[in-house]
């Protein structure tokens, strides 16, 4: 019997090989014994409280002695440090500084870019450095970029490249944060010598308004003085979204006539029970909600079977046991409007007086529902 832990993005889970005929050899128990830590496996078996392994395949052995302690991957993101002398440059787009090391050419590390990739392949989701970066700037000026201590980030995608974004946004507010927070006595004799505005931070620039994009209305609404102060040094053009429309569905169409005003309940600038109260008796229907209401009535007595009577045993549901709560789903179709005035609009529809002058498509619905349930 043989025991192996498997580690996938810090989870882990422990695997059991126990010697079965035809299926678990002793050579196979031999074999998975033998592998080194952090190499890369395929497992088939089944899952109970551990895994029962069945088969078991080496796709990448590890060397006995690893650079980096597997241990510390369980935490998601470590902070790694580079070898400052590498064999070569370690990215091509600058110079660096080349050297002799021992009779073999060396050169001063310009990132951790090596270091940080290998780590991303040994399963670490993210990791980062803060050290120091040589770059041979060809430069002559006194202020230049031949040593500075940089940040270097390494992360793994999961879905979008916009969990980058993510990530710069959120280091970099808390590094401003920190640095007004922690060093403002700093700030304050840089600024005797420099002069400069205080860093002001948009928070919500890169905000998402659910799938649409940036919330433009909610930056220009709540940011328009500094947005203008910006404009003022650097004259820019107001930011715009255009979404190129692929597919478009619709979940829910609302009535043509709503109860209330969304421009003015997005401002706060509505009393929901008062504009309620106003339809409690069936007032302000629009003809398009009256259609609704027959078309469900309709739909009611037709679906349950109520037959010639079903209108007045709608009507009257309340002597009725089977169909005494009929108006929970009548009412459905109409979710912005109360129960009540649901029912109350449904009486006025179907009992008008006799005198009333009856509509072309009043006197359709009653042909239809004559020629379905009888002359009654």
């Amino acid at each position: 019997m043989a025991f192996l832990v498997v580690r996938q993005r810090g989870f882990t889970a422990q695997c059991v090989l126990s010697v079965a005929p035809d299926v678990v050899s002793l050579q196979m128990v031999k074999f998975a014994t033998g592998l080194s830590k952090d190499s890369y496996v395929d497992v088939d078996g089944i899952i109970s409280v551990e895994i029962q392994v069945k088969k078991l395949y080496c796709i990448s052995k590890a060397v006995p002695a690893l650079p980096i302690n597997i241990e510390d991957a369980a935490s998601g993101e470590i902070e790694i440090e580079k070898a400052l002398q590498i064999g070569g440059s370690s990215e091509g787009g600058s110079v660096v500084f080349k050297l002799d090391y021992k009779g073999q050419p060396a050169c001063l590390a310009q990132s951790p870019q090596l270091h940080k990739q290998l780590a991303i392949c040994g399963d670490f989701g993210l990791v980062f450095e803060i050290g120091p970066v040589f770059r041979a700037e060809d430069s002559y000026t006194h202020r230049h970029l031949c040593e500075f201590t940089g940040v270097d980030v390494e992360m793994e995608i999961k879905e979008h490249y916009s969990e980058v974004m993510d990530i710069v946004d959120r280091l970099f507010i808390a590094m401003f944060d920190s640095l007004n927070e922690k060093c403002q006595k700093e700030l304050e004799a840089i600024g005797n010598q420099y002069p400069f505005e205080p860093l002001k931070i948009f928070r919500q620039f890169l905000l998402a308004d659910g799938f649409v994009g940036i919330h433009t209305p909610n930056l220009n609404e709540k940011c328009q003085k500094e947005l203008e102060a910006i404009g003022k040094q650097y004259p820019f053009e107001p930011l715009k979204v255009e979404i190129q429309v692929k597919k478009l569905y619709c979940i829910s169409k609302t009535v043509p006539a709503l109860p209330i005003n969304i421009e003015d309940a997005a401002r706060g600038e509505i009393e929901i029970e008062k504009a309620l109260q106003k339809l409690e008796q069936g007032k302000r229907f629009s003809p398009e909600e009256d259609e609704i209401i027959k078309d469900a009535v309709s739909n009611y007595i037709r679906y349950n079977d109520l037959g010639e009577d079903g209108l007045a045993m709608v009507l009257r549901c309340g002597s009725r046991p089977k169909i005494r709560h009929c108006w929970k789903d009548i009412s459905a179709v109409l979710p912005h409007r109360p129960l009540k005035s649901i029912y109350y609009r449904a009486h006025i529809l179907f009992e008008r007086a006799e005198s009333h002058s009856w509509t072309t498509k009043e006197l359709e619905l009653v042909r239809k529902y004559h020629e379905q349930h009888g002359p009654k």
